[in-house]
């Protein structure tokens, strides 16, 4: 245990020492106040009721317009095209006429639906975490791919360590990096938000709607801490697929790109996939477990919470048991 803990300690060193990681961090927190001085700039719409009634009238006519198109497919004659068409646009009727129902409960209630607080920024800004996920993909992708780029896996290889034990601090390195970077995030947007927009009540409650068109009210602390808890977990299976790429690779360059183009690309692969049933059992599509939190509808039928989350789980383990097995058969040497 304790050399694990040293080995652990001499990679958090290595990450921590490089001035790529502190312009991270300076990023994020940027970014959390450019985005707080930005919304405080615009302001809370005084007159928030005639704001809910035109953002009604606009969601009118998109479900309008997607009628629209719906009844072209169906006049063509194209059942394939119409078949491809139909569940996405209901789906999205669905997720409109949830936002309709939610501001016109807000104009019943005489309750401003555009507020702003601390905590309706922090859920604003758990957008945010897309950034992490970039941030995390270089750094896993990195530290693994970059001792062969600099030539000091050989160094490594000659201390009291196995590889196993290596490989494991490596990861361990990268898992804490990502709790930092949301830590920092949920710090940054708290501090930032309060200031701007006023501290609240931890047991604030916002207006939502479930799947079934159930109207609910949330505490949006809860919330936040239900979408940290989801994006821990998709934030851990990206880094689990970077760092077998890291391992893979023999170039930290090339490791880095590949690793963000398979980010940057999945709800590509997602829109593609959906025509065909096991789809859903493909990683990309169970990623985006926020969706569960906001209740939107999955992309596929028979999607759940616990369902992505055992989909997330197995893809974790193989990637993790392929990066120990490639790194056991590694040519040092080579």
């Amino acid at each position: 245990m304790m050399k694990l803990f040293s080995l652990v300690h001499n990679e958090n060193i290595k990450v921590f020492k490089r001035i790529r990681t502190w312009i991270m961090f300076g990023i994020m927190a940027f970014a959390v106040l450019l985005m707080a001085f930005l919304m405080h700039q615009g302001g809370q719409n005084q007159d928030w009721e005639q704001r809910a009634q035109d953002e009604i009238q606009r969601y009118e006519d998109q479900i309008e317009a997607i009628n629209e198109s719906m009844q072209q497919a169906e006049n063509q004659d194209n059942s394939d095209q119409a078949q491809q068409v139909m569940p996405n646009a209901e789906e999205e009727i669905s997720s409109i006429q949830g936002q309709i129902d939610r501001l016109e409960s807000h104009l019943e209630e005489g309750k401003n639906p555009y507020e702003r607080n601390v905590w309706t920024f922090m859920s604003d800004s758990t957008g945010l975490i897309a950034l992490i996920s970039l941030f995390v993909v270089i750094v896993a992708a990195d530290i693994v791919a970059s001792e062969f780029s600099w030539g000091t896996i050989k160094m490594l290889m000659i201390r009291p360590f196995t590889r196993g034990e290596i490989l494991l601090s490596k990861f361990i390195t990268v898992v804490l990096f990502q709790m930092i970077i949301l830590a920092l995030l949920f710090i940054t947007s708290w501090l930032i938000g309060g200031m701007y927009f006023g501290f609240a009540p931890i047991d604030y409650e916002s207006i939502t709607f479930t799947n079934s068109g159930q109207m609910e009210a949330e505490t949006v602390s809860i919330e936040i801490l239900k979408i940290y808890g989801v994006e821990f977990i998709r934030l851990l299976v990206i880094a689990s697929l970077a760092f077998m790429i890291s391992t893979i690779m023999r170039s930290n360059t090339f490791a880095i790109g590949i690793g963000v183009f398979i980010l940057l690309s999945g709800n590509i692969i997602t829109g593609l996939l959906r025509q065909y049933e096991w789809g859903k059992y493909v990683l990309f599509p169970n990623l985006n477990l926020t969706q569960y939190i906001h209740n939107l509808s999955p992309p596929f039928e028979g999607m759940t919470l616990p369902f992505s989350i055992g989909v997330n789980a197995v893809y974790f383990v193989i990637f993790m048991v392929l990066t120990w097995y490639i790194f056991k058969k590694r040519d040092i040497a080579g």
